[in-house]
């Protein structure tokens, strides 16, 4: 270690790092230890990519708009015991909605039908574990949809 440390104080190459056929390099040494260390600033670049969304017609890079749950009105009996639901539209809208227990899917699809108006043909799922809500005659108590997040994928 002590010859490679004075042939780099002499500015030359040591000989352990030198390669055969290569020409003679002279090497400088700078005593910086008494500088404080500024690190070099990082350009900073935003992301370039596209935002895309699976499972969706489009893609979208700002947070999805909430619609009131008034909406399509639903008729809710307040004394009777109610399920609240997040419904996800197909377009990424998210639309927090109250129901009856007694409510059934068919009345959650006429509700989200209403939302959007346009007779497209839709299906109406749960997250995780995907669940495609088929029976419209199951109520929502039955169909153990308290709190649960409800998405619209179209057909």
């Amino acid at each position: 270690n002590k010859a490679f440390l004075e042939e780099v104080e002499q500015g030359f190459v040591p000989a352990e790092m030198e390669e055969p056929g290569t020409a003679a390099v002279s090497v400088k040494l700078v005593d910086k230890k008494n500088e404080e260390y500024v690190p070099p600033k990082r350009k900073v670049q935003a992301f370039t990519g596209e935002g895309m969304r699976l499972g969706g017609p489009t893609a979208s890079t700002s947070p999805a708009p909430v619609v009131a749950s008034n909406a399509a009105p639903v008729q809710v009996d307040d004394s009777a015991p109610q399920i609240r639901l997040q419904i996800r539209l197909h377009d990424g809208t998210r639309m927090p909605a109250r129901f009856n227990e007694t409510h059934t899917v068919g009345d959650l699809r006429v509700f989200v039908a209403q939302a959007r108006p346009g007779g497209a043909v839709f299906d109406l799922s749960t997250t995780f574990p995907r669940k495609v809500l088929n029976d419209d005659s199951l109520t929502l108590k039955d169909a153990q949809l308290s709190g649960a997040v409800i998405v619209q994928t179209l057909r």
